[in-house]
């Protein structure tokens, strides 16, 4: 009864698993690793939102497959060696899909080791953001745009001044040293 017992959870908690795993293939993109950095598993749904085939893309080093300004920073070579080390990481990475397109997918990062503690894989569970990041883009080149067209001058409630752009600078010749902390009067004619 026990054996029959212990059974049937195992056959339940295997099922709960199968269920979890198929909700988590359909509304995540999950992709694993080799210590290398080489691209050996990804879920359909990485596979829809690139555009791209299993068997033109299993195989390429991850940086084959991210935008070619990230695959240059320095950080990335840092980036996988703590993975090797074993930390985990979050972050957002900016993908090649079909015909040069691209898209973002906001990535937790996880090694796999083996029983005697080398590096087996890293696992990645990610979700698409690209819209997001867009969203983000537009808006900060919205700001440079208006910070390199106006004049911004920020005070705070008891009226000192806390912050001062580049183009109030160029215009007024006071520098943020001169500026930041002062009374709104500091510049305004007697």
């Amino acid at each position: 009864e026990e054996l029959q017992a212990t059974q049937e959870e195992m056959a339940r908690q295997s099922k709960e698993i199968e269920q979890f795993t198929a909700v988590v293939n359909q509304s995540s993109v999950v992709l694993a690793f080799n210590p290398e950095g080489v691209l050996i598993d990804a879920n359909d749904h990485f596979f829809k939102i690139a555009k791209l085939t299993k068997n033109t893309t299993i195989g390429k080093h991850h940086k084959a497959l991210i935008r070619p300004k990230q695959q240059a920073m320095a950080e990335f070579s840092q980036w996988w060696a703590a993975l090797a080390s074993g930390n985990s990481h979050v972050r957002d990475v900016q993908w090649l899909g079909n015909q040069g397109t691209t898209f973002w997918l906001r990535g937790s990062y996880m090694p796999v080791f083996r029983q005697d503690k080398t590096l087996e894989k890293v696992s990645c569970i990610c979700f698409e953001v690209t819209q997001e990041k867009e969203d983000e883009i537009a808006m900060q080149k919205f700001s440079d745009a208006v910070d390199n067209s106006s004049l911004i001058i920020d005070f705070n409630q008891s009226g000192k001044i806390v912050h001062i752009n580049k183009k109030f600078m160029e215009v007024t010749g006071y520098t943020k040293q001169e500026m930041i902390g002062q009374p709104h009067t500091y510049y305004v004619p007697k």
